[in-house]
């Protein structure tokens, strides 16, 4: 009896789900007002949609990275884009304008300065990353560039990050600064990364 009303559940499941045409299925679950573990489901369902697209895409390619739990992965990363949302404050609200002055900051004395990039084309797509390191006097001791091939903008900064430390190993240089423009990069390097993030490995 257990098993028939299971059944009769899931089919009325299955009904339910697949008798929808996709533009109420997607109007549906981007609706207000559900939500899940402290997320708006609406966040977490755009979120997985992305993802599985991109994933499905990096199967038919082979370009996938390793995920050791895509779930856990989608769910992170709703809680972030929602926490995010959420510093920014209200839909439409203003930023004030902050102009910052960019320059070469010279590091302490007996320390050496790494200034590293990374960059995709699209957000999987051709990629470069580049890097030099200087003395506190600004002389030049070392540098390089680096054509990776196709990748997402994050793993091209840490893969600059990466090789800017195998040149500074290289010549010796256990005295470094570095400074990366991408705040998701620095942010994984201070905080740390959750294993089953796709960048674990590189960071």
């Amino acid at each position: 009896m257990c098993w028939l009303t299971l059944f009769f559940l899931v089919q009325q499941v299955l009904v339910y789900f697949f008798d929808k045409t996709l533009l109420v299925w997607l109007y549906e679950n981007l609706q207000p007002g559900v939500t899940v573990a402290t997320v708006p489901w609406s966040t977490t369902f755009s979120m997985a949609v992305w993802w599985g697209w991109k994933w499905r895409f990096g199967n038919v390619f082979g370009e996938n990275c390793p995920c050791r739990d895509r779930v856990q992965f989608v769910m992170e990363l709703a809680a972030e884009v929602w926490g995010a949302n959420q510093l920014l404050g209200a839909k439409g609200s203003e930023r004030p304008r902050e102009v910052r002055h960019i320059g070469w900051k010279v590091p302490a004395a007996g320390w050496f300065k790494l200034n590293t990039d990374g960059a995709s084309h699209g957000n999987l797509g051709p990629a470069t990353a580049g890097g030099v390191i200087r003395d506190g006097d600004g002389r030049w001791m070392g540098s390089f560039a680096l054509n990776i091939g196709r990748c997402t903008a994050p793993l091209a900064e840490l893969l600059g990050v990466y090789y800017g430390l195998v040149v500074a190993w290289e010549k010796k240089v256990s005295h470094l600064e570095l400074k990366v423009d991408s705040e998701l990069v620095v942010g994984f390097l201070k905080r740390g990364i959750n294993p089953a993030h796709p960048l674990s490995f590189m960071v």
